[in-house]
């Protein structure tokens, strides 16, 4: 790996590779350009999600598959608008929706 992101008040690691990242998305495509600090940076805080909700997405972004429960979703759905993955946001809403009974 080349970028290590460091999630949640509790800061555990999750390992990822930039060019991968770049392909599946246009926000961090941008992101590690030369002229973004963050492009240079091989460790980026994160603190506005949970590790589960952020490692599902890093996952999706790899595997293009969901790994948390419907009803852990919710920010999921949050973090996928944050970064604009339309795809993501609209199959956690499928699930969601499909979790909920009467």
């Amino acid at each position: 790996s080349d970028i290590t992101f460091l999630v949640g008040n509790d800061v555990k690691q999750i390992y990822a590779h930039k060019a991968v990242l770049k392909l599946r998305s246009e926000h961090f495509r941008i992101m590690f350009q030369d002229h973004w600090k963050e492009g240079k940076q091989s460790q980026i805080q994160i603190k506005q999600f949970s590790y589960p909700s952020y490692r599902s997405f890093l996952k999706y972004l790899y595997c293009d598959e969901i790994d948390l429960p419907a009803e852990e979703c919710i920010e999921l759905v949050t973090l996928a608008h944050c970064y604009c993955k339309k795809s993501l946001e609209q199959r956690c809403e499928n699930l969601i929706q499909e979790s909920i009974t009467i």
